[in-house]
C-alpha cells in the first residue's frame, strides 16, 4: 500500500494540485473582470413572477416584476438582457433602477428570456443558436404582449421596450419590424449593423427612438468597426453611433436638434454625458457617454472592468420614464407625409402620443383637393394647402389648442396657433377659405373667381 507521505510528495500529486491552483486562479481573475457591482438591493414591496408559453414549438419564458402601486391599464416596460445573460441578470444589470421607479410610478416591468440566453437580432453572421436556427424572437415579443394582456390588463399603447448589447441588437430589430407596436425603443451598447450584414425586413418607418452608447466601448465600437467579444468575431461590423442616430432622425421629420451636456454628479470621474436630441414628426435622441463603456448607465452601479468605465453621471431609467412622459403627455407634433405638413388648407398631419393621426382645423373650410368637384376647387385647394404649408415652414412657434375631440373620419380637432395667430383666421382673411359651417358646404365651383381676389 503506497503511504500518504509517498502520494503527497509524487510528481502526479503536485501536478494536480497546480490544476486546480490554475482553475481556482482562473477563476478568481475572470470573476475580478466580469463582476457588476450593484449598490442596493431589489426593493421589496413588490412580487416577482416567471410565466411560460409555448411558441414555435418551444417554450419560451418571460420575468414580471409587479409593483405594490400597480395602476390599472399599466404601462409596460420590457428589458432585453445582453449576450450569454439572462432576465434575472438583467435586474440587477441595471441596478433595479426600473423596478424603484415602477414602485414610484405603477407601471410593470418584464424581463423577456432569449433562447439560449442570446437574441436573434439583424446581425446575420452571428454564430449563436438564436441566429443560426433563426428563432422567431419578434413572434415571440409580440405573444409576450398577448399574454400581458390576458394577465395584467395593460395600455397596449404604452409600451417601452429597452435593451442592451445582444438586446439593443433586438431592440433594433423590433424597431425595424413591428414600428407601430411600441412606443418607445430604447438600446444601450449597440450600433446599427453595417448593411452587407443587415438580414432585418427594413419598414423603414419612423420611431421613437433612443440610443446611449459609450465612447469607449471595448465591443461595440462607437465609432464603427468590427465587433469582437474574446476573440470572437462572428457579429460581423456596425456603423457608427452617430450614423445610427442619424439613420433613426433621417426616417423622421424633425424640425430641431439641441444638443446639451449634462452636468457630472462625480467629481472624481472622467466620465460626462453629450445629449443630442432631434425633435419632430418623432423623438430620436443620442445619449453620447463620454469616456464610458459597453455599460448600462446608473448611480447605483460599477460595471465590470471588462465592459470598461462606469457611467455614474444618469439614471437610464428615469431618462427613458422622462421621455416616454413626454410621449404620453398628450402631446400634438406635426409630421411631415409626402414631404408635406398639410394634406390640403384645412388637415394637417400630426402625432398625437407619439402614434401617427391626422388633424382637422377648427372653424375652417378649404376647397378639397383629393376629390374636388371641378378644376377650379381643385386650384384654389393647392393655393390653401402651400399657404398653411409655408406657413409652418417659416414659423417660430407652432402650437395647438384642443380638447382631443375627433371627427366623424377619426381626425383630432383643433386649433393651429403659428407665431401666436390662429391660422384658420389668418386663411379666412386672406380668402383661401372660409368659416366652417356644419351643414352648409361651401360650393366651391359656383363661386365668383373674384372671391379669392
Amino acid at each position: 500500500m503506497i503511504s500518504l507521505k509517498k502520494i503527497i510528495a509524487s510528481n502526479y500529486f503536485l501536478f494536480f494540485i497546480g490544476i486546480f491552483f490554475g482553475i481556482y486562479l482562473a477563476l478568481a481573475v475572470l470573476k475580478y473582470y466580469t463582476t457588476t457591482e450593484v449598490f442596493r438591493a431589489p426593493p421589496s414591496q413588490g412580487n416577482y413572477k416567471t410565466y411560460s408559453f409555448t411558441h414555435d414549438d418551444l417554450i419560451r419564458t418571460y420575468d414580471v416584476y409587479i409593483p405594490s402601486t400597480l395602476k390599472k391599464n399599466a404601462s409596460v416596460f420590457f428589458l432585453l438582457h445582453a449576450s450569454r445573460g439572462n432576465s434575472k441578470d438583467m435586474r440587477s444589470s441595471t441596478g433595479y433602477d426600473f423596478e424603484y421607479l415602477a414602485e414610484e410610478k405603477g407601471f410593470l416591468v418584464v424581463y423577456p428570456q432569449g433562447f439560449k440566453n442570446h437574441w436573434n437580432d439583424c446581425r446575420a453572421t452571428a454564430d449563436y443558436a438564436a441566429n443560426i436556427q433563426d428563432i422567431d424572437d419578434v413572434g415571440y415579443f409580440l405573444q409576450m404582449i398577448k399574454s400581458l394582456q390576458e394577465n395584467y390588463m395593460i395600455n397596449r399603447k404604452q409600451l417601452v421596450v429597452s435593451g442592451i448589447s445582444n438586446g439593443g441588437h433586438m431592440v433594433f430589430k423590433l424597431a425595424h419590424e413591428i414600428p407601430k407596436d411600441i412606443l418607445l425603443y430604447t438600446s444601450f451598447a449597440a450600433n446599427l449593423p453595417v448593411q452587407d450584414n443587415n438580414d432585418c425586413s427594413l419598414s423603414q418607418e419612423e420611431v421613437n427612438m433612443i440610443i446611449f452608447n459609450g465612447t469607449n466601448d471595448p465591443i461595440n465600437p462607437y465609432e464603427g468597426g468590427l465587433v469582437s467579444i474574446l476573440g470572437n468575431d462572428s457579429r460581423g461590423f456596425v456603423i457608427s453611433a452617430e450614423e445610427t442616430y442619424n439613420y433613426w432622425r433621417g426616417l423622421t421629420s424633425y424640425e430641431e436638434e439641441k444638443i446639451v451636456t449634462i452636468p457630472q454628479l462625480d467629481s472624481d470621474s472622467k466620465t460626462f454625458v453629450i445629449k443630442r436630441e432631434s425633435i419632430g414628426s418623432k423623438y430620436v435622441a443620442l445619449y453620447s457617454l463620454v469616456n464610458g463603456g459597453h455599460i448600462y448607465a446608473s448611480p447605483y452601479l460599477k460595471s465590470s472592468r471588462f465592459a470598461g468605465e462606469s457611467v455614474r453621471d444618469i439614471n437610464g431609467a428615469e431618462e427613458i420614464y422622462a421621455t416616454y412622459l413626454e410621449l404620453i403627455d398628450n402631446k400634438i407634433v406635426l409630421r411631415k407625409y409626402n414631404n408635406q405638413y398639410c394634406y390640403d388648407g384645412d388637415t394637417c398631419y400630426v402625432t398625437v402620443d407619439g402614434v401617427n393621426h391626422k388633424i382637422r382645423l377648427l372653424e375652417l373650410d378649404t376647397p378639397e383637393i383629393s376629390k374636388p368637384k371641378c378644376k377650379q376647387e381643385y386650384e384654389w385647394g393647392i393655393e390653401a394647402r402651400d399657404y398653411i404649408n409655408n406657413s409652418i415652414a417659416n414659423a417660430k412657434s407652432i402650437k395647438f389648442v384642443t380638447n382631443y375631440n375627433k371627427d366623424y373620419f377619426g381626425r383630432y380637432l383643433a386649433y393651429l396657433i403659428i407665431d401666436g395667430v390662429n391660422i384658420s383666421e389668418t386663411i379666412i382673411s386672406k380668402k383661401l377659405g372660409v368659416l366652417y359651417k356644419k351643414n352648409k358646404k361651401m360650393d366651391w365651383c359656383n363661386v365668383n373667381s373674384n372671391f379669392f381676389d
